[in-house]
């Protein structure tokens, strides 16, 4: 598996067998981004050109996914009297690395 972060992105490959690996890219965008498939290969290439060719490993864009995804803060202070909220308790994960 490689992952690799930078400019506000992340981008990873994870091999799945002989012959499939999942592709993972992470970017922020405005809350009222979304997209349809006929747009994300354009979109996709742009938003991870700086990771080098990891997106010529996702030579099929008809099979790749877009999901919008939320950041969630929890209420501060994390703590209630002798309670702590610490770790992965205190944030939410995003779905392919929980």
């Amino acid at each position: 598996m490689t992952w690799m972060w930078g400019n506000g992105r992340t981008a990873g490959v994870l091999p799945m067998g002989e012959v499939l690996c999942y592709v993972a890219g992470v970017t922020k965008e405005p809350t009222t981004a979304r997209y349809t498939q006929d747009h994300l290969e354009p979109i996709f290439r742009d938003r991870f050109k700086g990771f080098g060719d990891v997106l010529a490993l996702g030579s099929f864009p008809d099979r790749w996914i877009y999901t919008v995804m939320d950041e969630v803060k929890p209420p501060t202070p994390r703590f209630k009297g002798r309670v702590v909220v610490l770790g992965d308790a205190a944030h939410a994960s995003c779905p392919f690395w929980a």
